[in-house]
């Protein structure tokens, strides 16, 4: 081969690369690696947050139902009264 070792070993298929740029690569990997766990621990918290705020407004949708059926019960009823109330009146006259 020629007199330059790197081409030769490229040749070769021997890759060397510099011990420092190897170092880089492997902390840019490291980093690569911590951020993309941090965004999945991320994500599985925003998930679980989204779960218990659907669960919530479920719940308080349920509560307004509820509370809107004993509304209108109270309605009848005061129909119901105020009806009877007339009934008496008229008889009272």
């Amino acid at each position: 081969m020629s007199d330059t070792s790197d081409t030769d070993d490229l040749a070769r298929g021997n890759h060397v690369v510099p011990t420092e740029w190897a170092q880089q690569l492997e902390r840019e990997r490291d980093e690569a690696r911590n951020s993309s766990e941090a965004f999945s621990a991320l994500a599985w918290k925003l998930e679980g947050e989204r779960n218990e705020a659907r669960e919530k407004a479920e719940r308080y949708r349920l509560e307004a139902n509820a509370m809107m059926l004993q509304r209108d019960e109270a309605r009848e009823e005061v129909k119901l009264l105020k009806a009877i109330l007339d009934l008496i009146k008229k008889d009272v006259s």
